[in-house]
């Protein structure tokens, strides 16, 4: 399964469970958090985290290689970026706890979520940059990191957990996973009592509504990358490295 559900009282855990691809987004995955989240959001909270010592290694790139179709290529990254709206649009908390390495949409994700624990070890880099594939960061960072954001053209830009605390990414650092989850599982409780939460989350998240023509056209012209040469080109000679 490609994400795994686990209830901790009233907050619905999401494990990224795809450990043999360093819990990489492919379609079933993203179908799996959306179903998930529905769930999650209807009751207490969620807390995603991912499983194998990582959070996520973003986008499957072998399955964008294997895309060949402008329908199918517009499929799998609106269904992905329908996982980030989700994620802001839900009335409960979304907590992540970045359990391990955090790797393009595993960040972008970040942007969307109402608290995040990252334990110790975790790093962050968007390396998608390289072959132009990215779901939000050049539509959201801005808005939510700034000038800050420009560090993310540079494939090589990797932050410490240190200093994605110090950015805002994360709010709280962990020693290990059982204390990273601990810290996770109260924030979701403990933001879930604050009175009037649905209307301050909705309007927290307002921003997003600003940039939505942006982003919807932004989600268009990746998804048509994805099946240029010269992308398909760059992802085959990445995947022959490996």
């Amino acid at each position: 399964m490609a994400a795994v559900k686990e209830r901790v009282g009233d907050v619905l855990v999401v494990r990224l469970n795809r450990p043999e691809r360093r819990n990489a987004f492919n379609l079933d995955m993203a179908r799996r958090v959306l179903e998930a989240l529905d769930e999650g959001c209807s009751a207490g909270g969620v807390v995603v985290t991912g499983s194998g010592g990582y959070f996520s290694s973003g986008l499957d790139l072998v399955e964008i290689y294997g895309l060949r179709t402008p329908e199918g290529s517009l499929e799998f990254f609106r269904t992905v970026n329908q996982v980030s709206r989700r994620i802001a649009e839900c009335p409960r908390p979304v907590v992540a706890f970045v359990n391990g390495p955090a790797i393009g949409y595993g960040v972008e994700m970040l942007y969307f979520v109402d608290y995040a624990v990252a334990v110790k070890s975790a790093y962050f880099s968007l390396p998608g940059i390289r072959y132009g594939l990215m779901t939000a960061t050049p539509v959201v960072a801005p808005l939510v990191l700034g000038l800050r954001s420009r560090s993310f053209l540079d494939w090589e830009f990797k932050l410490s957990a240190e200093e994605a605390l110090e950015w805002g990414l994360v709010q709280r650092l962990a020693d290990g996973e059982r204390e990273g989850m601990e810290l996770a599982l109260g924030a979701a409780r403990k933001i879930g009592e604050v009175p009037n939460f649905k209307a301050i989350k909705r309007h927290s998240k307002g921003f997003l509504r600003l940039v939505e023509k942006e982003w919807e056209d932004f989600e268009r012209s990746v998804a048509e990358a994805a099946l240029s040469r010269e992308v398909k080109s760059r992802i085959e000679l990445f995947l022959k490295r490996r």
